[in-house]
């Protein structure tokens, strides 16, 4: 159990005040070259200041006290800092509950996952942080588990978190943050991720003192819409754009639309899906579809009209719809003589 330098340097980015009170699951140790860390409270000299030892491997809680902060841990150690719970069968039941609550490489060694975030939830305060560092990609035969972006953010439906952070890191040691914390958008899909050991790196904060809620799984796209919706914060919109990356080129629609109004054919799913990006819905008129349970209803209210109601001005089409475009033009040609243009990830198929 453990993390790098790097990665307790962005932590430190999150504690709410100079006094913060905060738990590890799992007594961690911290690894890493200090002499090359550039950021915060952590470089040599100033570990000197608050008699923090300076070398790879030491206690996380060294640098935590050194630092002015209340530490303990959930760990079956014995210390005088530490909770003794087995997560894998009992409860969090202490009083206390703390500022900034971590998960550094400990739930993916433990089989009872439910308790592990239940646990974290109950210790963590009303408006406190909780965050994870977690295997991501590879770390074969490290734990039990390797995790989903999805997980976390079904959590965050589930108990009303806001996400305030969400990364991809590269687990290595030393170097500054900015070099091993990569935004999820810049992996927009799975098969272009490094072959490297990742972890997903998320801060969560609990806004509501409600008890823990299992999420249920729902498909991604689905989760990042209702997410989205419901807190339209930066990394709700951020996920959104992530997910649906994942099912449909964005950069390849806004590069095939004119910057013009414009329609899409079809009301289905991909139309709900790049119509939930903002950015994609500029210069979006109507939406034609030729069914009539449809006509007078809205995606992101942008109006589904009839093929027989198709505005003079729109001279360009995006099919959503597996139907190659000249059937779409010969059925369009009842209703208009307008020629139209198409683009599509349906042309030519």
């Amino acid at each position: 159990m453990g993390m790098t330098l790097s990665v307790l340097e962005k932590t430190l980015t999150y504690f709410p005040n100079s006094n913060s009170r905060v738990l590890d699951l799992g007594a961690q140790q911290v690894f890493g070259n200090f002499y090359r860390s550039e950021e915060f409270q952590l470089s040599p000299h100033e570990c000197s200041k608050c008699n923090i030892p300076v070398k790879s491997g030491i206690y996380a809680r060294s640098i935590y006290e050194g630092l002015g902060f209340t530490y303990k841990a959930i760990d079956l150690s014995g210390e005088d800092y530490s909770i003794s719970i087995d997560l894998n069968y009992d409860n969090y039941q202490e009083e206390d509950s703390f500022d900034v609550v971590t998960n550094f490489g400990t739930s993916e060694h433990i089989i009872n996952q439910v308790n592990c975030f239940k646990a974290m939830h109950d210790a963590c305060s009303h408006n406190g942080i909780m965050i994870h560092s977690l295997p991501f990609s590879r770390f074969f035969e490290h734990g039990f588990y390797n995790y989903n972006p999805n997980l976390f953010l079904s959590l965050a439906l589930a108990n009303n978190y806001e996400i305030e952070y969400f990364a991809i890191v590269e687990d290595k040691n030393g170097g500054r943050i900015q070099s091993v914390f990569h935004e999820l958008d810049s992996f927009y899909k799975y098969e272009e991720l490094p072959l490297k050991d990742l972890l997903l790196y998320c801060v969560l904060k609990k806004t509501i003192n409600n008890p823990f809620k299992l999420p249920q799984q729902e498909k991604y796209t689905t989760l990042s819409m209702r997410y989205a919706q419901q807190k339209n914060s930066f990394y709700a919109n951020r996920l959104l754009e992530l997910s649906i990356g994942w099912a449909v080129d964005i950069q390849k629609f806004l590069k095939s639309v004119p910057q013009q109004p414009f329609a899409l054919y079809g009301g289905g799913e991909f139309s709900q899906n790049i119509l939930s990006i903002e950015k994609c819905r500029k210069n979006v008129l109507v939406i034609i579809d030729a069914d009539q349970s449809k006509h007078g209803t809205e995606i992101y209210g942008i109006p589904i009209i009839s093929p027989s109601e198709v505005p003079e001005n729109i001279h360009h089409i995006y099919l959503t719809i597996d139907i190659h475009s000249t059937v779409i033009e010969s059925y369009l040609k009842q209703f208009s003589t307008q020629d139209y243009r198409f683009s599509g990830y349906f042309i030519g198929q």
